[in-house]
């Protein structure tokens, strides 16, 4: 990094260099919903990653207030270490600590006891710093590994104000909704800002990000489901609805009377089919069932002719998304 790009990035202070995104196993069972009915545990299971997301996402925010030196922040890290998968819901880094964080956005009362942990009802729930453990001492194995001698600092974060876990002691490395900030404020307070540790910082990043973007790092957990059962049609992003119009250049919802471009649309639908059958090759004719066989042939063929790489010729054509 030359000294004019080191000046620039320190203007920056806390720097997101991998931001998050819905997990595709979400995205799976968001897309599942819409085209099959649900059973109640299904819901429920959807609901809860729902609600797990959108406490990784305020946590995100959080850090980005309130961290105002130099810092990276990575957000929903998946890494392999010595065959063993690790993910990671924050990472902060600084010039001399690795700050992991396991968010969780537990609603309710629980109860602390011989390092289990319960409801106020008797049900015991996973303990969150078991995979703290697990996940802070891979991560130690693969810093290592790579030669970088910086210690790791992992806490659970308790996201939710109306969260309360009884006789957690002071030594438990657990952070509630009202220290958040004061917490994010002693990693300001502790950062120092050497321009040899943003370097520092800058590369640890750039490894971690590559080796989360490995292929093949993680499979993810697919419920059942076959092609057949599944509904067929365009969704409206709004509201869900398969009441769509088309028109040559647009689909429009006769329940909300949201509108989109026929192409973006079209898109969509395509990236769900991948999403859903990703060992499946695409065809015109597949996407044209996908869309409830509403939009002509001619117009799927230019768009996946124009949006992916096409493999053979005439009526053997085929078409794939390149891996980015």
């Amino acid at each position: 990094m030359n000294e004019d790009k080191l000046i620039s990035w320190r203007k920056e202070s806390m720097k997101v260099m991998k931001p998050r995104e819905a997990s595709k196993e979400l995205n799976v069972l968001r897309a599942l919903n819409q085209r099959q009915a649900y059973s109640f545990e299904q819901k429920q299971n959807l609901l809860n990653m729902e609600k797990g997301f959108i406490g990784e996402r305020q946590f995100d925010e959080m850090g980005e207030k309130y961290l105002e030196q130099e810092c990276v922040m990575l957000q929903d890290l998946s890494l392999t270490i010595k065959g063993n998968t690790v993910q990671i819901d924050s990472v902060f880094l600084t010039s001399e600590v690795v700050y992991i964080f396991e968010v969780k956005n537990y609603e309710g009362d629980f109860i602390m006891k011989d390092g289990d942990i319960y409801t106020v009802a008797g049900q015991e729930i996973s303990n969150p710093l078991t995979q703290l453990n697990r996940t802070s001492s891979l991560l130690r194995q693969l810093l290592q590994s790579w030669q970088v001698k910086m210690s790791i600092e992992g806490y659970v974060v308790l996201i939710n104000p109306a969260c309360m876990l009884y006789h957690a002691t002071p030594a438990d490395p657990f952070i509630f909704y009202g220290q958040i900030q004061s917490r994010l404020t002693e990693i300001n307070r502790r950062q120092r800002n050497e321009p040899w540790g943003i370097k520092k910082m800058k590369r640890l990043a750039e490894k971690l990000i590559e080796e989360h973007n490995k292929e093949g790092r993680i499979q993810i957990k697919r419920p059942a489901y076959t092609y057949e059962e599944l509904r067929k049609g365009i969704a409206c992003t709004r509201c869900s609805s398969f009441s769509v119009q088309v028109n040559q250049r647009s689909c429009k919802c006769l329940v909300c009377e949201h509108s989109s471009s026929l192409n973006s649309a079209v898109i969509r639908q395509i990236e769900e089919f991948i999403l859903l059958y990703p060992a499946e090759l695409l065809t015109t004719e597949k996407i044209y069932r996908w869309c409830g066989q509403i939009i002509p042939k001619k117009r799927i063929r230019g768009i996946l002719s124009e949006n992916y790489t096409r493999v053979g010729n005439k009526s053997g054509t085929t078409f794939k998304k390149e891996s980015k």
